[in-house]
């Protein structure tokens, strides 16, 4: 049982607080928060219930049990809206990957919910500009969002600044946010001196464990492919977040069929997998030399007898997106087109099940 809102005497609310911004995730708004606060997002965790520990759990991202979002919207004066809102529950209604009894599969909150392979629980995409704000007095001091949709596979690129989402940092080069082994939703979450938008990656220098603190959020444009790819991507990402709204479309085609968009995330994830098992017989898919050679090494890198964790490692819990939007168009294709594949898919549905990730 989780204990961490036991308490005896109420704290008062904290002194100042902060409205979550558009798709903020909980680790994104822990560190606005604490930033603003003078608090490591640790201390800040402890005292609005989310732990009784130092770290704070990689599984307070997913859900909040209720006596705990209760205890957390009391101390940061938000609604119960808001905090649903900062979890990646919330959106689950339209992709399955996060329903906690996601095929079949009863998961409680407390549990490790990693293993749910289209969810990227130890690590962050993110825009470079995005994370620079939008120019507001709170967002110059404190940092734009870091957007709880960077943590879903099918979100490869910021259509807003045109570019592709990055995964790594430039200094350190590992995963941002990355606590890979830790438990936590967080890097160093005891630090008080970073910015939210530093790297909080640890990195040893001279025998001395520091953070990396490189800004991750100083404006750079990333080189997209040319022309007419780099438009595909962009209208293909706008299509796919699109289906993320709650307020957008409630049907999709996919097979030539109407389906719901929730139905159509797991299709994707289907046929991502199908065609990564059957590679290289989705060849004829990809559209430039370079888009198969991406997919080709993928498909190298997971065939290897290498453990499964160490590939994952190696790979980052995340691809580039450079990889992950290819694979994405090749999708989109294949689901665009008549059940063609039908037989094929049930053919490789055993092998695509075990290395069903992106």
């Amino acid at each position: 049982m989780d204990v961490a809102v036991r308490v005896t005497t109420p704290h008062r609310p904290l002194p100042r607080s902060l409205e979550p911004l558009a798709d903020e995730s909980f680790p994104g708004y822990l560190l606005r928060l604490a930033h603003r606060l003078d608090l490591s997002p640790a201390r800040l965790a402890t005292v609005t219930g989310l732990t009784l520990h130092e770290g704070v759990p990689v599984n307070r991202m997913l859900a909040l049990e209720p006596a705990m979002a209760e205890e957390f919207g009391r101390m940061t004066r938000l609604s119960a809206t808001e905090v649903t809102g900062l979890t990646l529950a919330s959106l689950s209604p339209l992709y399955p990957p996060l329903d906690l009894a996601f095929s079949g599969r009863r998961r409680l909150i407390q549990g490790v919910f990693v293993k749910e392979n289209w969810v990227f629980s130890h690590a962050s995409r993110y825009c470079r500009q995005c994370l620079a704000g939008d120019g507001s007095v709170i967002q110059q001091e404190h940092g734009g969002a870091w957007s709880k949709l960077w943590r879903l596979p099918v979100v490869f690129a910021c259509p807003l600044h045109g570019q592709l989402l990055r995964h790594a940092c430039p200094t350190c080069g590992d995963p941002a946010h990355s606590s890979a082994g830790s438990g936590s939703m967080l890097p160093l979450v005891g630090n008080s001196t970073l910015h939210p938008t530093q790297c909080r990656n640890a990195v040893v220098a001279a025998g001395v464990r520091r953070a990396c603190g490189h800004q991750l959020a100083q404006p750079e444009l990333r080189t997209l492919p040319p022309s007419d790819e780099r438009e595909d991507l962009l209208r293909l990402q706008s299509r796919l977040l699109g289906l993320l709204r709650s307020d957008g479309q409630e049907a999709v085609v996919c097979f030539g069929r109407e389906t719901t968009p929730a139905r159509y995330f797991v299709d994707l994830r289907i046929l991502t997998c199908v065609i990564v098992a059957s590679w290289p017989a989705g060849r004829d898919l990809t559209q430039t030399s370079a888009c198969e050679r991406l997919v080709d090494r993928h498909v190298r890198r997971l065939s290897t007898d290498t453990p499964v964790w160490r590939v994952r490692r190696q790979m980052s819990p995340m691809l580039a997106s450079r990889t992950a939007c290819r694979r994405m168009v090749m999708t989109g294709k294949l689901a665009r087109t008549p059940r063609s594949w039908a037989g094929h898919s049930s053919r490789t549905a055993p092998m695509a099940a075990s290395i069903c990730w992106i």
